[in-house]
């Protein structure tokens, strides 16, 4: 073994969580002790360990996963979703993560092809309309609003419109309270009757629509060829539109806001776009989207939506020079890492660039983790930038964005990184 002792840090106690505060001062960690830090906690016995370091999130994520579970802050995450994907650990992960991963191949994710498009062509006539009477749209509320159709209407397909009242979805408490406090929970939880309702008249119908809500009632795990059960799969649809919604909205909210303030990036991007002779790209024509693409990464490399992970040590194990004890909480950023100086050229910059296949082979991959890594990256990935391509391609091809705000930007770090504004933008006609 190597020595025990610890890595440096500060002697105060401090309790990282997903907040305001923590954030601030792990960068202020950062400057001070470097890429490895001990932070005492102030609630239990262990130290806290924060590492900002590709060959630490390497072992942590990868090579020695197995030494590392779920970390703290997932409680709070567990009372609103359950015992859904992101929080569940073990066995029952590796079971759920089975049934679920095919849901999200691209095959798959083609049937959903359509549903983004439609939703996109409401959302452009409101804009449209909005160009018409010059009139500012609030870009961070659309975004969140068309990101949350999109998963609905995927997960439950002809039956969303049975759960709205006079046009409005009930879940769309999801973005019109931003607030992620004991309020949401309860009123999240009231929302499992809509789900167990449309299951149950599936059931009793024999009904089972082309949607992610029918491939969660009929997978069965290819071990123990069981299906899930109803708790099982409402955990895992309030995980699915929770971690769909969130992420891929406040994604598109940052991209709008940049491609604003970087007309020469607008300008390729609508070159590239203009290439595709329909409005929307056809499923197939996707991937010839690749500077838009570019564009995406450094916006989540810039913007990570989930700006901060947790692992707790199962098992006393060596991470680099030094030796953690059972129960010790790991946590890395991916905001930290993703503007590490050391690993990328001018990392406050917007500079898409960066992602091409030349400049690519140049990034060191555990420096990049807007998904996690692992095991435990997001299954959802393909499907968010697909919804981000489509939605990218038919805007800019129709309408220009323009910020009008020049107060300062102000980060809100809580579950997810936001911004503490919205983001109101003036529409013009590109034709």
């Amino acid at each position: 073994m190597h020595t025990s002792i610890l890595p440096p840090g500060p002697k105060e106690a401090f309790n990282l969580n997903a907040d305001d505060a923590s954030f601030h001062k792990m960068g202020q960690l950062l400057h001070e002790f470097g890429d490895i830090v001990c932070i005492q906690n102030a609630r239990t016995q262990h130290s806290d360990i924060f590492v900002n370091h590709p060959d630490y999130i390497k072992q942590v994520f990868v090579t020695e996963n197995r030494n590392f579970q779920k970390g703290t802050g997932f409680d709070r995450v567990k009372i609103l979703l359950g015992n859904g994907l992101i929080v569940s650990d073990g066995d029952f992960w590796a079971r759920q993560k089975r049934m679920i991963q095919p849901m999200f191949h691209k095959c798959v994710l083609r049937n959903v092809y359509e549903i983004i498009c439609q939703c996109n062509e409401r959302l452009m006539s409101s804009w449209k309309a909005a160009a018409i009477e010059n009139k500012p749209i609030n870009i961070t509320k659309d975004t969140s609003y068309l990101a949350l159709e999109i998963i609905l209407r995927s997960l439950f397909s002809e039956d969303y419109d049975e759960m709205s009242y006079k046009g409005v979805n009930p879940f769309f408490i999801l973005a019109e309270q931003t607030a992620r406090d004991l309020d949401l929970v309860v009123k999240y939880h009231g929302l499992g009757k809509y789900i167990k309702e449309c299951m149950r008249d599936r059931i009793e119908q024999n009904r089972y629509p082309d949607d992610f809500l029918s491939m969660l009632m009929l997978v069965e795990d290819k071990v123990t060829h069981q299906r899930m059960t109803e708790k099982e799969i409402l955990d895992e649809v309030k995980t699915l539109i929770v971690a769909a919604h969130e992420t891929t909205a406040a994604t598109t909210n940052w991209i709008w806001y940049l491609l604003s303030k970087y007309e020469d990036v607008s300008a390729t991007i609508l070159n590239e776009i203009e290439q595709i002779e329909d409005d929307f790209p056809n499923f197939e024509e996707l991937d010839k989207l690749s500077y838009t693409k570019q564009v995406i990464d450094e916006v989540l490399r810039l913007y990570p939506p989930v700006w901060l992970l947790s692992r707790e040590v199962v098992t006393n194990t060596e991470l680099g020079e030094y030796q953690l004890t059972s129960g010790t909480n790991v946590f890395i950023s991916p905001y930290y890492i993703h503007r590490h100086r050391d690993y990328w050229s001018q990392p406050t910059n917007f500079y898409p660039y960066r992602f091409n296949a030349a400049n690519m082979k140049n990034i060191n991959r555990y420096t990049y983790i807007p998904f996690s890594m692992g095991q435990r990256r997001c299954i959802g990935e393909i499907f968010g930038i697909i919804e981000m391509k489509i939605h990218i391609a038919y805007v800019c091809r129709h309408l220009k964005l323009k910020y009008i705000d020049e107060k300062p930007i102000r980060l809100e770090a809580l579950i997810n990184l936001r911004t503490e504004d919205d983001f109101f933008m003036q529409v013009s006609a590109r034709h």
